[in-house]
C-alpha cells in the first residue's frame, strides 16, 4: 500500500483496489445468504446425536457471523469518520424511515437481549436449549440476516436469485419427502432429532411440520413464477416460456403433495389462508375487481364445503381414506389437539405463579426447565415421557420468553409486515385505508382473543385466537376492497413479487 494517498498510485488504490475489495465483500456478503437458505434446509448431519436443528443452526449462526464481518470490512473500507453533530449521527436511521419494520426488527433484537439478562437462566436464553439451539445469539444471526438483504438487496436481479434459490431449494426437500411417504429412505436416523411419525413424512428437516410450513411458505413464490411464465407463453408462445409454466407447475405440484404427506393440520391451514390472500393479492394490485369477486365466491364456497366434510354430519367412512381430512375432523378427540391444550394450560399457570414475569417473561429457551412444576397432570399420563421446551403455539413461546412487552413488539412486527405488503401492492393508497387496515389487524386479534376466552371460559386459547383475528381482519379488508373500493391501477410486477 503506498504511503502517501495523494500519489498516482495512491489515487488508483482508492479508486479502484478499493471499490474492489467493496465489491467482493457485497458479491460474498449475499453467496452468505443465499448459501444460507440452501444449507438450513438441506444440511443435515446422520452421525450427530441430534442430527437436525442444532448443528445447521451452528451453520447458520456462523455464515452469519462470516457476513457480518464482510458488512464491517465493507463499511471500513468506504471510510470511517466521527459524527460532527448528533443530527449526523443519526443520519443512518433516516435510511430506514420508508422501511419501519427495522425499527421494530432492531427493538424486538434489544428486547431479546432485555430478556435474556433478566432470564431465570442468563447463558441457556444466551446460547439456547440443547434440543434446539433457539437462544438470543441465533435469534441476533436471524437479524443480522434481516439487516444484510434490507441493505445490501438493491438490484431486481438479486430479489430474482434469491427467488430461484429459495423455489430450487424446495426440490430436495419435497422429492425425498414423497420418497419417504412410499418408503424409500436413504437414511435412518434416531435420537431427539429424528421425530419420525409413523405414516408422516420428515424429509430433510426432522419434524413433519417444520417440512409442511417450509414448503408452504415457498409455495406463493412458485405460484408467481408459474403465473409469469404462463402470461408470457400465452402472449408470445414461445417454448422458453411454456417449458418454464410446465416446470413450476410441476414443482408447484410436488411442493403440495409433499405437504399432504406430512398430514400436519397447522401448516396445511396456512397454506389456505396463503393462498387466499395470494389470489387477492393478484387480482386487487391489478385492479381486476371480477377476480376478487370470484375469489371471493370461491373462499366461502370453500368454507362451506369444509364445514360439511369435516363436521359430524359429513361423509366418515369417506374422510377416513384421507389421512389430512381424517385429522381434521376428529380435532376434538385428537390425543395431539388435547395434549396442546394442557401445554398451553401449564404455560399460562407458569405465568400466572410469577405475574412479575409478565414483564419481560421467564427468558429465552427456559421453558422446559419451569414446565415441569405446573405441567397438568393428565399431559403426564397423555405423553408419558416427554420433555416440553416449547408451549406449541408462537404466541404463547414469545410471552413466556419475552413478556407482554415482547409479545406486543412482536405481534406489531407481525402486523407492520401485513400493513406495509398491502402498501406496497397499493391496495392501500391512503392514509384513511391504511388506518381501516391497522384498525382491523389490531382490533381483530383483540376481538379473536376475547371471542376464544367466552367461548372456552379461560385465556388457554387466546394463542389462536390473536393470529386468527388478525387474519380474519386482514381478510375483512380485502372482501372490503372487493366491494366496494375503487379499482386499483395495475403495480409493476417487480412489486407484487417482493410483497409475495
Amino acid at each position: 500500500m503506498p504511503s502517501e494517498i495523494d500519489s498516482p498510485v495512491g489515487r488508483w488504490y482508492n479508486t479502484v483496489a478499493m471499490t474492489v475489495v467493496g465489491r467482493w465483500c457485497e458479491h460474498l456478503i449475499e453467496a452468505g445468504w443465499l448459501l444460507a437458505v440452501v444449507l438450513v434446509a438441506v444440511f443435515l448431519n446422520p452421525f450427530s446425536t441430534r442430527v437436525f436443528e442444532p448443528d445447521r443452526i451452528v451453520l447458520f449462526r456462523s455464515l452469519m457471523l462470516l457476513c457480518l464481518t464482510l458488512a464491517v470490512v465493507h463499511r471500513l473500507e468506504r471510510g470511517v469518520s466521527l459524527p460532527r453533530s448528533p443530527a449526523a449521527a443519526l443520519a443512518p436511521l433516516r435510511r430506514w424511515r420508508p422501511h419501519p419494520i427495522a425499527a421494530v426488527a432492531l427493538l424486538w433484537g434489544l428486547l431479546y437481549l432485555a430478556a435474556t439478562v433478566t432470564s431465570i437462566a442468563p447463558r441457556v436464553s444466551w446460547g439456547g436449549g440443547y434440543q434446539r439451539l433457539e437462544g438470543t445469539y441465533t435469534w441476533l444471526a436471524y437479524l443480522v440476516l434481516f439487516f444484510l438483504v434490507l441493505s445490501f438487496l438493491r438490484q431486481p436481479a438479486q430479489l430474482e436469485r434469491l427467488v430461484t434459490v429459495l423455489i430450487a431449494t424446495t426440490l430436495p426437500v419435497a422429492l425425498y419427502g414423497v420418497m419417504q411417504h412410499f418408503r424409500i429412505t436413504l437414511l435412518a436416523f434416531s435420537g431427539p432429532g429424528a421425530e419420525t411419525i409413523p405414516g408422516r413424512v420428515v424429509s430433510t428437516l426432522g419434524n413433519s411440520i417444520f417440512v409442511a410450513a417450509y414448503l408452504a411458505l415457498v409455495i406463493p413464490l412458485t405460484l408467481w413464477r408459474l403465473l409469469g411464465a404462463s402470461t408470457a407463453w400465452t402472449e408470445t408462445r414461445a417454448p422458453v416460456h411454456g417449458v418454464r409454466a410446465v416446470t413450476y407447475a410441476g414443482i408447484a405440484l410436488l411442493q403440495f403433495v409433499c405437504i399432504v404427506f406430512t398430514q400436519s393440520r397447522g401448516p396445511l391451514l396456512g397454506l389456505a389462508v396463503e393462498l387466499i390472500v395470494f389470489a387477492f393479492g393478484i387480482a386487487l394490485s391489478r385492479g381486476r375487481q371480477r377476480l376478487a369477486r370470484f375469489v371471493l365466491g370461491a373462499v366461502v364456497a370453500g368454507m362451506l364445503l369444509g364445514v360439511v366434510l369435516i363436521g359430524p354430519w359429513g361423509p366418515k367412512t369417506w374422510l377416513r381414506n384421507v389421512p389430512v381430512l381424517t385429522r381434521l375432523s376428529g380435532l376434538q378427540n385428537d390425543p395431539t389437539v388435547q395434549g396442546r391444550l394442557l401445554a398451553w394450560q401449564g404455560t399460562l399457570a407458569a405465568l400466572q405463579a410469577e405475574p412479575q414475569r409478565l414483564i419481560l417473561g421467564y427468558g429465552p429457551e427456559t421453558l422446559i426447565r419451569v414446565f415441569s412444576r405446573y405441567m397438568p397432570p393428565r399431559l403426564a399420563a397423555l405423553e408419558r415421557g416427554a420433555t416440553f421446551d416449547r408451549a406449541h403455539n408462537e404466541v404463547l413461546d414469545t410471552l413466556f420468553h419475552t413478556g407482554l412487552i415482547g409479545l406486543a413488539v412482536y405481534l406489531l412486527l407481525y402486523g407492520l409486515l401485513l400493513t406495509y405488503g398491502v402498501r406496497w401492492l397499493k391496495v392501500a393508497r391512503t392514509r384513511r385505508e391504511v388506518g381501516v387496515l391497522s384498525g382491523l389487524l389490531a382490533g381483530g386479534g383483540l376481538l379473536g382473543a376475547l371471542l376464544l376466552r367466552l367461548v372456552h371460559g379461560d385465556w388457554v386459547l387466546v394463542g389462536v385466537g390473536i393470529p386468527t383475528g388478525m387474519v380474519g381482519g386482514l381478510l375483512l379488508y380485502f372482501i372490503g376492497q372487493t366491494m366496494w373500493g375503487k379499482p386499483n391501477v395495475p403495480t409493476e410486477a417487480s412489486r407484487e413479487t417482493t410483497l409475495l
